[in-house]
């Protein structure tokens, strides 16, 4: 039996090893011709898009189509020259548009719509929405939309956290020694 043990160590061990060996090999250094290179092409670069998974990607058609509703409603014209051309009013407004016509209840939720269409804009200009437009948004939001819209904190009405003799799981089950 330690015969196992030691081999079975052994074999941890040589993988180990063999793992660190892998991580710590690092491409070969460039040239300062290289990284000129690299940097000619880079200037040329405005954003880089970020590679979304899956469920953003879900999130952020969501609310494409609560942007298109939104400019159908609101006789904006095309969705997609309005998103270019947003300005902070109408992103104001959009939220407010959300808040009213979905059921929303928590303040967590109506920010959440706020971060997907920020997404959505990024998605769709090639550019990040200016930092201080965002601000105002949530400053809009947190003032304004919160109180008229009753919107509770994030997680005040969430479920309850069950405890150990509710879901009748006993001490030795825990790992804890029964006294």
């Amino acid at each position: 039996m330690t015969n196992a043990y030691a081999v079975h160590h052994a074999d941890f061990l040589h993988q180990f090893v063999a793992k660190e060996q892998k991580k710590r090999q690092k491409p070969t250094s460039l040239t300062a011709k290289e990284h000129a290179k690299n940097r000619s092409q880079l200037r040329s670069v405005k954003l880089v898009k970020p590679n979304y998974a899956f469920e953003t990607k879900v999130n952020i058609s969501g609310i494409c189509k609560k942007w298109t509703h939104y400019c159908t409603e609101m006789e904006l014209g095309d969705s997609k020259t309005t998103l270019k051309n947003v300005t902070r009013n109408i992103t104001m407004y959009f939220v407010h548009f959300v808040c009213e016509r979905y059921s929303i209840e928590s303040s967590g939720t109506s920010a959440e719509y706020i971060r997907q269409f920020q997404m959505l804009y990024t998605t769709v200009t090639g550019q990040y929405m200016d930092r201080n437009d965002s601000k105002q948004v949530y400053n809009y939001h947190n003032n304004v939309l919160v109180p008229h819209f009753g919107l509770r904190a994030p997680n005040i009405d969430g479920k309850p956290v069950l405890n150990v003799e509710v879901v009748g799981v006993s001490p030795s089950q825990q790992g804890v020694p029964s006294s």
